[in-house]
């Protein structure tokens, strides 16, 4: 609790960074975190951190890893060309995701798995190998103001997902734009509007 780690180069270890067991209040930045054999940054309830300005690059599993953690804010980074997700939040909630740059990861941009009232915003999420957002089982959150733009499988895939709130993106080129199998809400209402669609 109440540590700065920053501006160091890790790479090649099982994870980069890990936060485990009521690691809070923490400061993660401007760090190059790359090549590691599982994670870039690993959170393990963990919570009231604040991740950002990082390089997070080719790690063997994710980008990051944040598990029952909650009141985290992850912005500013770059998160890229990792094996399977740049992000991946099962269960937490009440984390904030805004303004990163993830692109290019085999996987998914962001994966939640049983995660809610998490805010996904002003992110640039591109080029992901299946889906820029993928939400399982993960409802009541917010995703505003990204650009979600040429993701190979889908811009944002919800399922058994509902009363998520998805407005003032921007879906441009995707090979599809969305899947969805459950009632979320898909504009901010009169007069702020819904979301840009490039087709």
């Amino acid at each position: 609790t109440y540590n700065s780690i920053y501006g160091n180069n890790i790479a090649n270890n099982e994870y980069g960074i890990r936060l485990d067991s009521f690691s809070d209040i923490n400061n993660i930045y401007r760090n190059n975190i790359t090549a590691n054999n599982y994670i870039g940054i690993n959170l393990y309830y963990s919570d009231n951190n604040a991740i950002f300005g990082n390089n997070i690059t080719a790690n063997g599993v994710s980008g990051f890893y944040i598990w029952y953690s909650t009141k985290n804010r992850i912005y500013r980074n770059h998160i890229a060309t990792n094996i399977q997700d740049g992000i991946e939040l099962p269960w937490s909630s009440n984390n904030s995701i805004f303004e990163n740059n993830i692109e290019t990861n085999n996987q998914n941009g962001i994966f939640g798995g049983g995660s809610s009232n998490n805010s996904i915003f002003r992110n640039e999420i591109s080029a992901n190998g299946w889906n820029g957002i993928n939400l399982f089982r993960s409802p009541n959150n917010v995703i505003s103001e990204n650009n979600i733009t040429a993701n190979n499988k889908y811009g944002i895939a919800i399922s058994e997902s509902s009363n998520t709130r998805i407005y003032h993106n921007n879906f441009v080129n995707n090979i599809r734009q969305v899947l969805v199998d459950s009632a979320n809400v898909w504009d901010d209402g009169y007069p702020s509007g819904g979301n840009y669609w490039s087709d």
